[in-house]
């Protein structure tokens, strides 16, 4: 799943729309990432969205992201990731 260009300005941010999809698929742990150099950065609505949903969340830089998703995966956890590869 890819972020919806025409809803993020510069600076780009994870939306709350932009996990629905992990959750409507049962993701009950979600793995943000912010780029390879953190520059994608994550709206506070996003992670009070996802705390009000009591979804546990990762926010990290994208290798550190994904390790922790394929740690989470191993462990039989329903967890979803968003990933950004650039910037």
């Amino acid at each position: 799943m890819g972020l919806d260009r025409d809803r993020h300005a510069a600076p780009a941010r994870i939306q709350p729309e932009d996990v629905q999809e992990l959750l409507d698929h049962g993701a009950t742990v979600v793995v943000l990432s912010r780029g390879l150099d953190l520059v994608l950065e994550v709206d506070s609505r996003t992670i009070d969205f996802l705390a009000a949903q009591s979804v546990e969340t990762h926010v990290a830089e994208t290798r550190a992201a994904a390790a922790r998703y394929n740690e989470l995966a191993a462990s039989d956890v329903a967890v979803g990731g968003l990933f950004h590869s650039t910037c």
